[in-house]
């Protein structure tokens, strides 16, 4: 994958046209096998388009109305036999997914995955698990304009299995997946670990930090139960991605699937394992090294194996642009996480937040961690989330499309904002 080099002014209009003359190109046919998928697609459309209308413009000046940036955020999809609205042989949801972002209408300009692109158990083969990420890149990828992106999860390991002919490699990742991205990226050879560069509609660039949590040359480690990130890819991340061609114009947003937070929400004392076999605060304190710009000097010892060290050895004080959020799922639930344990924090920024959307598939609904209803018969059968960045008020606009409000919390507001900066 090499760089983008059209202009972001003649991205944006070639943006605005493919998609405008592409909107409704997935087969109603096919998309829905029944009159009851049709008509909770069309509420959740309807309901999704009104919420969207309310964000997608900073009206502050109401003589320049200037479109926010807009993602929407898929996760969890978990493609597979067995998952209800997501059988691998057609993943409805997914589908929904791309027809929606590719509306003309809404102007989404960026749509992104956040692991966990397959499900699997003890007996999944090497084979089927191909074959469930095959058909994830086929049908997130195929009708679709809109420049759209997806990271490793812990599931798409397939390590459950005790046959290590089974399991999923990072490059059977690549060449399943991430090399079938449809949009320009930065990437050092057949890396699931890449940057991009997007034109902002609010002037400026959107840069895409993905990172890879089964990064391994060896199947040493247990990917599917802790996130794993190689020397070389905390090294490319300090010295490349949060520096190379960054202006003060730039916006980072980074994608990752297991969150950073030992809890989803302390009042409900909902306890989350920490899956970082470095430390889930590596990366946080390498981000605010970044929002601080200042230098970072550390060694992250592995909890599996004091032996293997990750060093940070770097200096941001004379790197440009600002952070935005994380993106992230794992945890089937939606959230908006505040990272708290870094022991560098910036007392004068906001903290850093990260948001989870929700799982895909109904099937798949966490009893644990998720306090959302699902019902693979009507509008909570799907559930994603949609943002709209402001990178002049610096805020994050966040709303959903299908299922999302917590049983437990009637007046939850279906439109959530938070200051970045």
């Amino acid at each position: 994958m090499k760089p983008a080099t059209s202009s972001p002014i003649s991205l944006i209009f070639l943006h605005f046209f493919i998609i405008l003359f592409t909107t409704g190109c997935v087969n109603e046919t096919e998309l829905f096998n029944t009159k009851a998928d049709n008509l909770a697609y069309i509420k959740n459309n309807e309901l999704a388009t009104s919420r969207l209308t309310q964000i997608m413009f900073n009206q502050t000046d109401t003589e320049n109305v200037i479109e926010r940036f807009k993602i929407v955020h898929i996760t969890d999809a978990h493609l597979s036999p067995w998952s209800s609205d997501n059988n691998y042989k057609y993943p409805k949801n997914l589908l929904e997914a791309v027809k929606f972002a590719n509306q003309g209408n809404l102007m989404i300009n960026m749509l992104v995955s956040t692991g966990d692109c397959i499900h699997n158990d003890n007996k999944t083969s090497h084979e089927d698990a191909l074959r469930y990420l095959t058909s994830f890149a086929d049908n997130i990828y195929n009708n679709n304009f809109i420049p759209t992106f997806a990271i490793t999860g812990n599931h798409d390991s397939n390590m459950l299995t005790d046959d290590s002919k089974n399991i999923i490699t990072k490059n059977d990742f690549f060449n399943t997946v991430t090399s079938e991205q449809n949009y320009s990226c930065e990437n050092k050879g057949m890396q699931n670990y890449y940057y991009t560069d997007l034109p902002n509609p609010m002037g400026g660039v959107i840069r895409l930090i993905a990172l890879d949590v089964i990064d391994q040359v060896s199947s040493t480690f247990d990917t599917q139960h802790y996130a794993v990130f190689s020397q070389e890819q905390i090294d490319w991340l300090c010295n490349e991605a949060l520096k190379n061609n960054l202006s003060e114009d730039h916006s980072v947003i980074v994608l990752v699937h297991h969150p950073f937070k030992p809890y989803i929400d302390s009042t409900n004392n909902y306890s989350i394992n920490n899956e970082y076999m470095y430390s889930r605060e590596m990366i946080p304190e390498i981000i605010e090294a970044y929002r601080s710009k200042k230098k970072l000097q550390k060694e992250y010892k592995s909890s599996l194996n004091k032996g293997n060290i990750i060093t940070v050895n770097t200096d941001f004080s004379s790197s440009s642009g600002e952070f935005v959020c994380y993106l992230s799922g794992h945890l089937h639930t939606t959230a908006i996480l505040e990272v708290d344990g870094i022991t560098n924090r910036n007392v004068n920024l906001p903290r850093q937040r990260m948001i989870l959307s929700s799982n895909m598939s109904p099937s798949d609904n966490s009893p644990t961690y998720s306090l959302i209803t699902r019902n693979a018969n009507d509008i909570t059968n799907n559930s994603f989330n949609i943002y709209a960045i402001d990178t002049k008020e610096k805020k994050v606009y966040i709303t959903f499309f299908g299922a999302y409000k917590p049983s437990n919390k009637p007046d939850y507001s279906e439109i959530q904002v938070f200051n970045y900066l």
